[in-house]
C-alpha cells in the first residue's frame, strides 16, 4: 500500500483501538495511513463529553460500567443522541432508547 506519510509520521500514529475512550462511534478522525488526521475539533470533543456523561449516568443506572454500556444497543443509541445534540437532528433516535437496557452481546 502506498502512503503519503513519512516513516516518522506513520510511527507517530495511534491505531483507533488505542483511543482513550473506545466509544461505539469515533469521536475524532483516525488515519488511514494515507494522511495525517486533523486533531479532534471542538464539536467532536463535545460529542465525546456528552457521550461519556451519558454512559456514566445511564450505564450506572443499568448496572453497567462504561465499557459494557457501550457494547449495548442503548450505548449505540446514546452515541446517536449525543451526535444529534451537537450536530442537529441527524438520526431518528430518542433519549429513551439510550436509557433502555437491552441485552449486551457476549464478548
Amino acid at each position: 500500500m502506498s502512503s503519503n506519510l513519512t516513516d516518522e509520521e506513520l510511527a507517530a500514529l495511534m491505531p483507533s483501538e488505542l483511543c482513550q475512550y473506545p466509544t461505539p462511534i469515533p469521536t475524532q478522525i483516525v488515519s488511514s495511513d494515507e494522511f495525517y488526521p486533523d486533531p479532534q475539533n471542538e464539536r467532536q470533543r463535545e460529542v465525546e463529553a456528552r457521550l461519556l456523561a451519558m454512559a456514566d449516568d445511564l450505564g450506572g443506572k443499568q448496572g453497567l460500567d462504561r465499557r459494557r454500556f457501550f457494547q449495548t444497543a442503548a450505548g449505540m443509541a446514546a452515541s446517536f443522541v449525543a451526535m444529534n445534540q451537537v450536530y442537529g437532528e441527524l438520526f431518528d433516535v430518542t433519549p429513551a432508547e439510550a436509557a433502555t437496557r437491552r441485552s449486551a452481546p457476549t464478548p
